[in-house]
């Protein structure tokens, strides 16, 4: 056996699929079909990076975020799959964008993680994922906290589902969290 391919096929084996030498950049886009079981490799692999995020921090997490995302846009770009299968990488792709922002910013790498926050609030809006809208917005409005950006953490957009209905209460939004100002921020004297 060739020491490429039996490193290949362990590879593949523990998920890092981008890293295999016989992924469709080397074998050619019409051999890339994406069914059931490659859709359970990619959340698989996105919830083990959300899980190791959970118990040790994602600030080393956020390389290998970005290399497994952009093999997701490459599979949404170039793979062959039925619709049901398309609106489910785009919602493994919506997920892991906002995982990747979030790992951006805990590896202090703001700009980076502002613009992957930018992405997922897109593709929220775009495919109506409510709640990877208000997720995106939470992690927004904590880095906008963080960064000692309260202003824009209140003016953050609602997610489509705060729009109010007629005569519905309007629901608590990220401008309704940072009402309260953070510890340590003098409180301005009212009259």
């Amino acid at each position: 056996m060739k020491r490429r391919t039996a490193l290949g096929a362990g590879v593949a084996a523990i998920g890092l699929p981008w890293l295999n030498a016989s992924t469709p950049s080397r074998t050619g886009a019409s051999d890339l079909r994406i069914g059931e079981e490659e859709i359970a490799v990619l959340q698989a692999t996105a919830a083990d990076l959300d899980a190791i995020d959970q118990r040790w921090g994602g600030d080393r997490l956020w390389r290998s975020a970005k290399l497994h995302l952009s093999y997701i846009h490459y599979v949404i770009d170039h793979g062959v799959y039925a619709e049901e299968i398309g609106r489910r990488l785009h919602a493994i792709a919506g997920q892991l964008t906002t995982s990747v922002a979030w790992f951006c910013y805990d590896a202090d790498e703001q700009t980076e993680a502002r613009v992957y926050f930018s992405e997922a609030l897109n593709a929220a809006m775009l495919t109506g994922d409510h709640p990877l809208a208000t997720r995106t917005l939470s992690n927004m409005s904590r880095q906008c906290i963080d960064l000692n950006k309260p202003r824009e953490a209140s003016a953050s957009p609602r997610p489509p589902s705060s729009t109010p209905r007629s005569g519905a209460p309007r629901p608590a939004s990220a401008r309704s969290c940072t009402s309260v100002p953070p510890r340590g921020t003098p409180v301005p004297a009212t009259s």
